[in-house]
């Protein structure tokens, strides 16, 4: 989350004051990091046809978040909390309710 969260804000996570950090002018869209973290690497490790996406036949290896990060400020990725991991289908932590 912190990394994607600096691609997308150009500052370290949580940050609100300060310059951006160099080069500013290379903020990364949202969607291109979360494809960046999922599709396109599975691709770079040639595992596509095991993991990368939700589908028939993966892994299921999948993180839920709280929140929509599409919805978020790009200041504020990294403190969406991850309700649920899944490993191979398998659940491996799931945040209790509080």
């Amino acid at each position: 989350m912190h990394g994607i969260e600096i691609a997308c804000a150009r500052r370290a996570p949580g940050a609100t004051e300060g310059e951006p950090l160099p080069p500013a002018n290379q903020r990364m869209a949202l969607a291109n990091m979360l494809s960046g973290y999922t599709a396109n690497g599975a691709r770079q490790l040639r595992m596509e046809k095991e993991i990368g996406i939700i589908a028939p036949g993966k892994q299921a290896d999948l993180v839920a978040l709280e929140r929509n990060l599409f919805e978020e400020s790009p200041r504020r990725i990294h403190s969406v909390p991850v309700v649920l991991t899944m490993s191979a289908g398998l659940v491996v932590f799931e945040r209790k309710h509080q």
